[in-house]
């Protein structure tokens, strides 16, 4: 089955042009909240995980719907190919069932590895240099 999944973040905004895109791209049933993707307690999202199966189909209008930040979309991405859940994101070109569109999810995955070390690089040279600074200022010689 072929399953949409939809998400604002304000009421103010509207779901009418992400609609029209999942049905344009044969999703029968429609999941759909209205709240920020920083929160864990989707109901929308959750309702459609529950509901798919193997072989079944989730579109998104973009793939930033899915979470609150890359490495939740990625372990969303994730869980859906576990279960055996096609991906296909309609602005951003991607279908997971083809080659093109794995090469880029893998792409993804790669990115976020990678930013994921540097800043742990970054945190751990932050964190030598505050070390060394309060060993220099505790090792400083006193005038007297």
């Amino acid at each position: 089955m072929r399953f949409g999944y939809t998400r604002v973040s304000t009421v103010a905004q509207t779901l009418h042009q992400q609609h029209d895109a999942l049905k344009a791209a044969g999703a029968s049933k429609i999941y759909s909240d209205t709240m920020s993707g920083a929160r864990d307690d989707r109901p929308g999202l959750a309702a459609l995980m529950d509901q798919l199966r193997a072989g079944d189909t989730v579109v998104v209008w973009k793939l930033d719907r899915l979470g609150r930040n890359m490495l939740h979309i990625l372990e969303t991405v994730k869980a859906l190919t576990e279960m055996g859940v096609t991906l296909v994101s309609t602005s951003d070109g991607i279908d997971s069932s083809t080659a093109a569109g794995r090469m880029m999810i893998g792409v993804f995955r790669v990115s976020r590895g990678v930013r994921t070390r540097v800043d742990q690089g970054a945190n751990g040279i932050e964190a030598t240099s505050i070390s060394r600074q309060r060993h220099q200022v505790r090792t400083a010689p006193q005038g007297g």
